[in-house]
């Protein structure tokens, strides 16, 4: 063979190699369980630049009529002037401290990376790469804005910056301001203002992140529509009652003098005086120059009660906040039945709302959150972990305590209660009733336990910490799902 041929064919040879080696490399793998993960660099809609335009600022002085057609205007989902009243309204501190014991009683909760269903050491290296990316992915500073868009506004949408950490792309959630949105009723879709022009959104694309409190008309189910005017009347009681205060709260020095005396040097010098002394409020009155004539100072103090309409006023506009935030105002506000009561009522209507927004915030971001960054470093969207805030209360360990203890009486009654029937043919089912009341069985080995080896390869997911807030949030999910479909 020629030199000119032998080197064709060498040239061949190193072209196929490269060729075989770059389709080996382009197909996407599942990492093994000690393997660096695979990233999927083909994101599509996700790349592409979004920027938010700046929201506006509330004005303060608005009038009944303006609340009500930006109410209006709300409801036909146009949601500019809306967003902006949502926002005025974290300034009344009623509305705020009742939006945070809402908001931040959910992501103060309890915080577990579930692994997903599939393959254990799979679906275990994603839920430890997922522990790692998400204070990047939605901190609790983005969940909690997250949840007070959904309960002022019914809906709260997140565009997604995707951004490199760690060698795996990462969804970061921004959230993104309503008055840069609106509905467009012949799309059936939300439509986003951003700096490149108007934008469809599409949920969970990898572009955009819709958190929304219903599946249809999402906005009617914000507390902006019952609490807009709600607002305005406590700051115009408030308003009102400052006002009543300022001419009233200070009473009126009257200086008596003799009628001779009214326009003395002396009596101005004494008024100038007082009215240092008692600030604007001081007036002079003239009396006769008869033997009881005198100079004498009296304060003149209204007797009207009308701070008692400002007060009746203001303390129901609370109430309706605590009824549209929190779901019941028992807990502070009702003196008709005891203060126990009240509050146990109380709570247990503000756990519900919490069970309630965590298992949506749960479903939220597997559907279109976590499901795209499986898929992005994994290769697979089913080996996507869950991400849940778990705000089951902790249990009453004394309590729990003394239920089992009764249940084991009445299993050790009914054992005894039966044994005294001749031809027994029932028994009570042990395993039933353990279950229930939380009792946990082992099956005892009648062969002689051997000393335990040192496991190697034990992990955190091995801890009984862990495993239990495992178990909670399973039972949260599972919970929350049966009462869905019920």
């Amino acid at each position: 063979m020629n030199p000119i041929a032998r080197a064709y064919s060498y040239l061949r040879g190193v072209a196929a190699r490269f060729a075989k080696a770059a389709s080996r490399l382009a197909r996407p793998r599942l990492p093994a369980a000690d393997a660096p993960t695979i990233v999927v660099h083909r994101l599509g809609e996700a790349k592409k630049k979004t920027d938010q335009l700046r929201p506006g600022t509330a004005a303060w002085d608005r009038t009944f009529e303006t609340v009500k057609r930006i109410i209006s205007a709300h409801e036909a989902g146009e949601f500019q002037a809306s967003a902006l009243l949502a926002d005025a309204l974290d300034r009344n501190p009623r509305i705020h401290g009742a939006l945070n014991n809402r908001c931040l009683g959910v992501v103060g909760s309890p915080f577990t990376i579930l692994p997903g269903l599939g393959h254990k050491q799979r679906v275990g290296a994603a839920a430890k790469a997922l522990e790692a990316d998400w204070p990047t992915i939605a901190g609790e500073e983005t969940t909690s804005e997250v949840l007070r868009g959904l309960v002022t506004m019914g809906f709260c949408l997140c565009v997604v910056n995707v951004v490199r950490g760690r060698g795996r792309w990462i969804p970061r959630l921004t959230v993104w301001h309503p008055t840069n949105l609106r509905y467009d009723w012949d799309r059936q879709c939300f439509i986003a203002l951003t700096a490149q022009g108007e934008v469809e959104v599409v949920p969970g694309d990898g572009r955009w992140v819709l958190f929304s409190a219903a599946r249809s008309r999402p906005w009617m189910r914000g507390v902006l529509r019952c609490l807009g005017l709600v607002g305005e009347a406590r700051a115009a009681a408030l308003r009102d009652w400052n006002r009543w205060s300022e001419k009233h709260g200070l009473p009126i020095v009257e200086l008596q003098v003799p009628d001779s005396k009214a326009e003395s040097d002396d009596t101005q010098v004494w008024f100038d005086q007082m009215r240092d002394l008692a600030t604007d409020t001081t007036i002079v009155s003239p009396q006769g120059d008869d033997g009881k004539a005198s100079y004498k100072v009296n304060l003149i103090e209204p007797k009207d009660p009308a701070h008692e309409g400002f007060k009746t006023l203001i303390e129901r506009q609370d109430g309706d906040v605590s009824i549209a935030i929190e779901g019941s105002n028992l807990s502070t506000e009702n003196a008709s039945v005891g203060a126990k009561a009240s509050a146990q009522t109380g709570i247990g209507v503000k756990q519900d709302l919490r069970e309630a927004d965590a298992y949506l915030l749960a479903t939220a971001f597997y559907d279109q959150v976590l499901r795209l960054w499986a898929a992005w470093n994994f290769g697979d969207a089913d080996l996507a972990p869950w991400a849940v805030y778990d705000p089951t209360p902790p249990e009453d360990l004394a309590r729990r305590a003394e239920t089992q203890t009764a249940a084991a009486g009445m299993v050790s009654a009914w054992q005894d209660a039966l044994g005294k029937f001749s031809d027994r043919t029932r028994e009570v089912d042990v395993d039933a009733v353990a279950e229930e009341y939380g009792v946990r069985l082992r099956v005892v080995d009648p062969a002689p336990a051997q000393p335990p080896e040192a496991a190697d390869d034990e992990t955190d997911d091995d801890l009984p910490e862990v495993r239990a807030a495992h178990a909670s949030a399973r039972r949260f999910l599972h919970r929350q799902r049966y009462r869905m479909a019920a």
